[in-house]
């Protein structure tokens, strides 16, 4: 098995514990490449979803902006070109170059990609780990996604976090040592 995919309701905390995951990896050296999502916030509460590249760069996933030549899911307009400037890009360089691939998440929004679906398969098809957050939803490429034998996914709910992350963490280190490159992590 070769990619490790975390699904869970709305809200119960799929991207803090990939961010967490991210955070071990690194402590651990582990070179990760990917993105993942934050929800954007004011006093009006949830007004958006902003996507972060694990080098740096950032952009608007989704907000509240009328614009009708946008997707929408819900009341969010998905800002395709900047997911695909950070959040497809991101995930490209990561197969090139990281040791682990991080992919927040595999959802709604970012299914409206075509090149979103196509580097998924990429990353999901190398011989790198990859983690991600998987939505649970209805769409060709979750089931396609579902009918791998090479995925595990676990769900997440609320009293279970320090254990998937123990194991997620687990299962990387476990990874590189059967590939013998984890001597010094």
């Amino acid at each position: 098995m070769t990619n490790f995919l975390i699904t869970g309701k709305p809200g119960v905390g799929k991207t803090t514990l990939l961010c967490s995951c991210i955070e071990q990896l690194k402590q651990f050296g582990y070179k990760v490449g990917g993105f993942y999502t934050r929800e954007i916030r004011d006093k009006r509460g949830r007004v958006g979803f902003g996507i972060t590249s694990l080098d740096g760069s950032s952009g608007i996933l989704a907000d509240l902006k009328v614009t009708s030549n946008m997707p929408r899911v819900g009341r969010y307009r998905v800002h395709l070109e900047e997911f695909e400037r950070v959040g497809v890009a991101s995930v490209n360089q990561a197969i090139k170059d990281a040791e682990v691939i991080i992919v927040d998440e595999i959802g709604k929004m970012e299914l409206f990609s075509p090149g979103f679906c196509r580097v998924v398969r990429l990353a999901l098809d190398s011989s790198k780990p990859l983690i991600g957050t998987l939505g649970q939803i209805r769409h060709p490429l979750i089931t396609e996604i579902n009918e791998r034998s090479d995925v595990r996914q676990m769900t997440l709910f609320k009293d279970n976090h320090n254990q998937l992350l123990q194991e997620i963490i687990g299962w990387v280190k476990e990874k590189f040592v059967e590939e013998g490159r984890s001597n010094n992590k």
